[in-house]
């Protein structure tokens, strides 16, 4: 199955593009995103996972 992944700076437009991506996607399109799943706050991050990359992994593989 093809995928597509986009990296950027905050604040460079990802989930804006995410979103019309999303929108403009035949139904049976699957458009993820970690805005969806909601971000915690970096101390949160860390409490919980130990840094910010060990949380964007495990939301990955979740």
């Amino acid at each position: 199955m093809p995928a597509a992944i986009l990296i950027g700076a905050s604040g460079s437009g990802k989930t804006t593009i995410t979103l019309v991506i999303a929108e403009r996607s035949p139904d049976d399109t699957d458009v993820l995103f970690f805005d969806a799943i909601g971000v915690p706050s970096a101390e949160d991050m860390m409490r919980e996972y130990g840094s910010g990359g060990a949380w964007q992994l495990a939301k990955t593989v979740e």
